[in-house]
């Protein structure tokens, strides 16, 4: 349907008339400067050259919008493989950094900078558990927010007294 409406819009813009002049008349310019009938007919009206506009303009970005969407389900199966899943990354400078990827039941350890490098490669998974952040908060607390929720609870036990 898209390949059938971009079609149609192609072709109403080739069917526009193009006034050129040719060589000849460019050569040999006709005497009487004053405009025609027939010039005058075929300039244009201001409501057709803003049709014109808005119709090329919806063409542009329905193009764009077409490429993008075709980019993005060409490189979908890429990103979503159930083989490959990247966990992370740590960058570690300029355009350098490591990264952690799974490839079937294996975790690579992959160093990215001017080239990509293997530098280590878990085989065994056991010892390594997924960390889940609520979890880790609620084992170690941080000091700061001990201290925020204390703080509010004084807040909140003024507020009842008032």
């Amino acid at each position: 349907m898209k390949k059938v409406t971009l079609l149609i819009c192609l072709l109403f813009l080739l069917t526009l008339p193009v006034k050129a002049e040719t060589v000849e008349e460019k050569l040999n310019p006709t005497q009487n400067d004053a405009p025609t009938t027939q010039q005058v007919d075929e300039s244009p009206s201001m409501a057709l050259t803003i049709f014109k506009g808005v119709v090329v303009l919806v063409v542009l970005i329905g193009g764009f919008i077409f490429v993008t969407r075709f980019i993005h389900e060409r490189t979908r199966g890429v990103r979503h493989s159930g083989r490959l899943t990247h966990l992370g990354g740590v960058p570690l400078g300029k355009d350098r950094s490591v990264q952690l990827v799974k490839i079937q039941d294996k975790i690579y350890v992959v160093g990215v900078g001017e080239n990509v490098q293997l530098l280590d490669k878990l085989d065994d998974l056991e010892g390594y558990e997924p960390m889940d952040l609520e979890t880790s908060s609620k084992q170690t607390p941080s000091p700061f927010l001990e201290t925020f929720k204390h703080q509010l609870e004084q807040l909140q036990k003024n507020r009842g007294r008032s």
